[in-house]
């Protein structure tokens, strides 16, 4: 059980419940409370002050009347428990206000654009407003060939500006959504991203629980890009789940975008360097963190440089080239990088 890889490989790991349920109608809520006896003395789940946590995804398939009754009927066999849900969307206006005396924080499913982002600003601030903590969602991409959608993250720009606004709008805890589901989003380390997402990642989870801006040490370059331009030519369409042929397309939020980015955490300043073939573009960059992005080109397999007073610093080279036609489409940004010891992973 998940329980007893966490207290074998970090006592100090904590586990928040997200109950599945019933929802169909009339549904009661054994399987939620059978679940929570199952595991409520174990040392390994999440508490806050007011007892376990529950942070069901998409819970307004009920409504809050049965999530009191499901806590009521829990206080009864003596386990005190609180709901954190996680909406499939809110959007920090007066939407939900009738949770209110429910819960004890807000979250939701979160965007997967950059320009969604400022939303999620709104939502801490009215979380906090009524008295209530916000755990704000933190995303990657998300690309679904199974019903061919997918969304435009912008390379890590969603990533880090979400992790950003986390710190800015003082939001109570980060949800990484989510951390393995490969068939949509994750940000787990993986064959197509190695550990470059999570490296981003943790220079800003860093600040966000410190409070402290970290302290660069050692220089980092990561990569991003897909592995074909959005409007690449194919020559198949992969079956949706539905039975037919699902060509990928974006069905709301920003267009698609064919840019290769170099993010650069530096300990002091430098220039950048991404190569496309026989096309090159630099960067002047200061200490710290810095986005450097430039238009895709196809049939080429990027390669990136820092550098200081004219000397090479460290080199890498994206393992994923660009094609010019492909078989299926793939929407799904690779991404690679790290310190120079690792770089080439």
């Amino acid at each position: 059980m998940p329980a007893s890889a966490a207290k074998a490989v970090d006592p100090g790991f904590k586990i928040m419940l997200s109950p599945d349920f019933n929802t169909a109608a009339g549904a009661t809520s054994d399987s939620v409370y059978n679940n929570v006896m199952k595991v409520k003395d174990d040392a390994s789940i999440y508490r806050n002050s007011a007892g376990i946590v529950l942070a069901p995804f998409f819970p307004e398939r009920k409504t809050p009347s049965w999530w009191d009754g499901l806590w009521n009927r829990l206080a009864s066999a003596g386990v005190k428990t609180n709901l954190v849900p996680i909406f499939i969307s809110w959007g920090g206006g007066t939407q939900k206000t009738d949770w209110n005396n429910s819960v004890s924080g807000y979250s939701q499913w979160g965007t997967r654009i950059a320009s969604g982002v400022p939303t999620l600003a709104k939502e801490s601030a009215e979380a906090h407003r009524r008295g209530k903590t916000y755990m704000q969602p933190v995303a990657f991409k998300d690309s679904r060939s199974y019903d061919g959608r997918y969304w435009e993250s912008s390379n890590s720009s969603t990533l880090r500006d979400s992790l950003a606004t986390a710190i800015s709008s003082n939001a109570d805890s980060i949800a990484l959504v989510t951390w393995n589901d490969y068939t949509e989003s994750w940000v787990a380390s993986s064959k197509q991203r190695g550990y470059a997402v999570l490296d981003m990642a943790a220079y800003y989870i860093s600040w966000f629980k410190s409070g402290v801006k970290p302290t660069i040490t050692q220089d980092a370059l990561y990569w991003s890009h897909r592995s074909q331009t959005t409007n690449a030519p194919y020559s198949k369409l992969p079956i949706g789940r539905n039975g037919e042929p699902m060509p990928m397309s974006i069905p709301n939020g920003d267009a698609a975008k064919n840019e290769v980015e170099l993010v650069a955490v530096l300990k002091s300043p430098g220039r950048l360097t991404i190569t496309q073939g026989s096309n090159v573009k630099t960067m002047d960059a200061p200490a710290g963190l810095t986005s450097f992005k430039v238009p895709l080109v196809a049939g080429i397999t990027p390669s990136f440089k820092l550098a200081r007073s004219g000397a090479t610093v460290q080199t890498v080279t994206s393992n994923t080239p660009v094609r010019s036609s492909v078989v299926y489409q793939d929407m799904i940004y690779r991404a690679g990088g790290g310190v120079a010891a690792t770089c080439a992973r």
